[in-house]
C-alpha cells in the first residue's frame, strides 16, 4: 500500500481535531505496517473516545487511494451507521480523494451507497465486482454470496464482541476470489482486549 503523503496530511488537516502525538505515532507505524508485502495484524488499543476512528481513517485514505477497498466490521448496525455517516462526511467529495467514490452501508436494517438506499442484490453485486472502495457493515458482511475480490484492508472495530472464527471468515472469503492469495492487512480495534486474541 503506497504512502499518499500530500493526500494524507489534507486529510489530516480537515480532521476537526488535532491529532495527538499518540494518534500520529500509531497512524504512522500502521501506514509502514500496511507499506510491507507481509500483510499487517495489529491490534489498535484504547479508551473510548480516544480517537481509534481517525487512525484507522487515515490508513484507509491510503488503500482507497491504491485502487484497493477497505472494508470495517462492527458487531451492531448502530455503529456501523456511525461510522458510515463519519466515512461519507470526510471521504465523499473531497479533493484529497479520487472521483466516483463507492462507500457502501450493508446491514440487517440498512443498505446505502453513497448516502442513497438501493438494492441489495445490486450492493452484493457492486461489493463482489470490486467496485466499492469502503464497505462499511455488520455481520452481514461475512455472509455467504459475499466476496470482495480487491480487499486491501480489514477493520474490526469492538473486535471483543466477535468470535475468532467470524473474524477469520473475512480472509476466507477472500481465498475464494484470489487466485494469488492476497490477504488483506487487518487491524482489530478495541478498548477491552481479551485473551484469545
Amino acid at each position: 500500500i503506497k504512502f499518499f503523503e500530500k493526500e494524507t496530511k489534507d486529510f489530516i488537516d480537515s480532521l476537526d481535531f488535532k491529532l495527538t502525538d499518540k494518534q500520529k505515532k500509531v497512524a504512522w507505524e500502521t501506514l509502514l505496517n500496511i507499506n510491507k508485502t507481509i500483510p499487517m495484524n495489529r491490534l489498535l488499543e484504547g479508551d473510548v473516545g480516544s480517537g481509534k476512528t481517525a487512525v484507522f481513517l487515515i490508513a484507509t485514505l491510503n488503500v482507497v487511494l491504491n485502487d484497493l477497498c477497505t472494508c470495517i466490521m462492527t458487531p451492531t448496525s448502530i455503529l456501523a451507521n456511525q461510522h458510515y455517516k463519519k466515512v461519507c462526511d470526510l471521504f465523499l467529495n473531497k479533493e484529497y480523494i479520487k472521483k466516483n467514490l463507492n462507500i457502501c452501508l450493508l446491514t440487517n436494517g440498512s443498505i446505502l451507497l453513497n448516502n442513497k438506499k438501493i438494492n441489495k442484490n445490486k450492493a452484493i453485486k457492486l461489493i463482489n465486482e470490486g467496485k466499492i472502495n469502503i464497505l462499511i457493515g455488520t455481520h452481514a458482511l461475512i455472509s455467504d454470496g459475499i466476496n470482495i475480490p480487491n480487499l486491501g484492508f480489514v477493520v474490526i472495530d469492538e473486535q471483543h464482541r466477535f468470535g475468532v472464527s467470524q473474524r477469520k471468515r473475512i480472509n476466507e472469503n477472500i481465498n475464494k476470489v484470489n487466485s494469488e492469495n492476497f490477504y488483506p492487512h487487518f487491524l482489530s480495534v478495541t478498548a477491552t482486549p481479551i485473551p484469545r486474541t
